[in-house]
C-alpha cells in the first residue's frame, strides 16, 4: 500500500505574494479601467493586506450621481469592488459620544 505524501509546500508559493507596492499598482491598473471615474485615492491597509485604492465619478455624466467605489487587491492579487457605503465600511459610532449627548440633553431638561 503507497501512501499519499503532500509535496513539501514550495517557496514559490510564499514567494508568489504580491508586495504592498505591487497591490497598489495592480489596483491603479483596475481604476484606469473604470470609465468616468477618476482615481481619488490609493492606501495600504497593513493590517489587513491589502490596497485600497478608491475611485470617484466624474462629474460630467447626466445620469445620477453614483457612489464612490474602492477596490480592493489582496496579496494574493484577488480583486474585490465595494461601494464606499458598504456595510463593512460604515463608521462605528464612539458610545463616548452618545454618552456624552444624552448628557446635554439631559442636562438641558433639567435646566428648563
Amino acid at each position: 500500500m503507497r501512501r499519499h505524501q503532500t509535496a513539501p509546500r514550495s517557496r514559490l508559493a510564499v514567494d508568489a505574494a504580491l508586495t504592498p507596492a505591487d497591490q497598489e499598482q495592480h489596483a491603479i491598473q483596475v481604476a484606469i479601467g473604470f470609465k468616468q471615474h477618476y482615481l481619488a485615492a490609493i492606501t495600504y491597509l497593513d493590517d489587513h493586506r491589502i490596497a485600497v485604492a478608491t475611485i470617484k465619478p466624474t462629474g460630467t455624466q447626466k445620469r445620477p450621481v453614483e457612489a464612490p467605489q474602492e477596490i480592493w487587491v489582496d496579496a494574493s492579487g484577488n480583486v474585490t469592488i465595494v461601494p464606499c457605503d458598504h456595510p463593512t465600511r460604515r463608521r462605528r459610532i464612539n458610545p463616548a459620544w452618545v454618552l456624552l449627548v444624552l448628557l446635554v440633553l439631559t442636562s438641558m431638561a433639567l435646566l428648563f
